[in-house]
């Protein structure tokens, strides 16, 4: 599998909620980075639970907080998030535990 780990901090997006972003290659040129991505999501819901769009993530939180509606307490998966947008293929993580976890069952090539 192959990805790129970047420890978030002040000059990105959603550092404030997550400390790691895993990056997939986005050409075909690249790699199979859209196969990788898919494949690492699928490992963050089978050992995290449903994760959330990051974008959705942040409308979810904003509703959350003005009690525009009523939440459950797992609604909002706080370990782990994803994006796809634009093809940028992102995982985004909370802690060193989960990002060590993945690195484990799956090395980068």
């Amino acid at each position: 599998m192959k990805y790129k780990v970047v420890k978030l901090d002040a000059r990105h997006s959603y550092h404030t909620a997550y400390q790691y972003m895993i990056e997939f290659s986005k050409g075909h040129w690249l790699g199979t980075g859209v196969l990788s991505f898919d494949r690492a999501r699928k490992w963050f819901t089978t050992n995290y639970g449903w994760g959330q769009d990051v974008e959705v993530r942040s409308e979810l939180l904003r509703a959350k907080q003005h009690h525009e509606e009523e939440f459950e307490p797992d609604d909002i998966n706080s370990i782990w998030a994803f994006s796809a947008k634009y093809n940028d293929y992102r995982i985004y993580v909370a802690t060193d535990k989960e990002l060590s976890w993945f690195l484990l069952s799956h090395p980068a090539s």
